[in-house]
């Protein structure tokens, strides 16, 4: 009897550490999220007006108020969708990196959770379809490989473009090879398009 009693001790005392565990990891990914989109924050608030903060440091201590509460509104939208709050913050800092602004990211992680959940895709593929999207944004431009990426992913771009600018797909890919699709005008029609179309499908 003793050494059952043992053994069951054992495995709940294995189970508790290891909940524990978890519960340490789980606030190093929260703080770690907190820190890199804080920094990303303050950089901005930087390219802005380099006369705000004395360094980086500084600024991106002064953002950690903005980033709790921009990881907070990722925490709900989490709640309602079927994606971590990791893979939305994910995205968000993705889209961040390549030098959209955090209204703009935060519009554009919306728009392309609502379109990962319409079309049944995986939480990781949130930052799979902001990165090409990302590549237009440093470019100034769409590639061709980076259109195919999304469309791989069942996101009809060349359809929409096609329709935005009055014209057909063959034209639209035809301007793209030719590098005169420029990236503003694409990511704004994918957007609003994706927003009139998919709006809510996360939550």
């Amino acid at each position: 009897v003793g050494g059952i009693v043992g053994n069951i001790f054992n495995k709940f005392s294995e189970s508790i550490k290891a909940t524990v565990s978890q519960g340490f990891e789980a606030v190093k990914t929260y703080e770690l999220l907190e820190g890199n989109i804080a920094m990303l924050m303050g950089q901005e608030a930087l390219r802005a007006d380099p006369t705000l903060f004395p360094n980086a440091l500084a600024a991106a201590k002064a953002m950690g108020g903005e980033a709790e509460k921009l990881l907070g509104t990722f925490q709900k939208l989490a709640i309602e969708s079927p994606f971590t709050r990791d893979d939305i913050a994910a995205g968000f800092r993705i889209a961040q990196v390549y030098g959209f602004s955090t209204a703009a990211a935060q519009r554009l992680t919306g728009v392309v959770t609502d379109l990962a959940s319409a079309y049944n895709l995986q939480g990781s593929e949130i930052k799979d379809i902001i990165l090409p999207i990302g590549q237009m944004q440093a470019l100034g431009r769409v590639q061709l490989q980076d259109a195919k990426q999304l469309s791989q992913r069942g996101i009809l771009v060349f359809d929409i473009w096609a329709k935005k600018l009055g014209t057909t797909k063959d034209k639209v890919q035809e301007l793209i090879s030719a590098g005169l699709l420029e990236s503003n005008f694409a990511i704004q029609a994918l957007v609003e398009d994706s927003e009139k179309l998919m709006s809510g499908a996360a939550t």
